[in-house]
């Protein structure tokens, strides 16, 4: 992977916007959540590899600001 490579590309619908029309922050973990993931595969980590080597992931930290 390339660095500055596209990892991750998505859409925020209406339902994620707030009265301000932001995407509200209690989506923003499940848009990083997507990307992660990708960023994962791009590496090697897919969930195929993780299940096949018997191993997983955990988020130990979120800090968002």
């Amino acid at each position: 992977m390339e660095y500055g490579e596209l990892t991750y590309k998505g859409a925020v619908y209406p339902w994620h916007c707030d009265h301000m029309n932001h995407m509200n922050v209690m989506w923003y973990v499940g848009k990083f959540d997507e990307a992660t993931w990708a960023f994962f595969a791009n590496i090697g980590l897919s969930p195929s590899m993780l299940r096949e080597s018997n191993r997983g992931m955990a988020a130990l930290d979120q800090q968002i600001s």
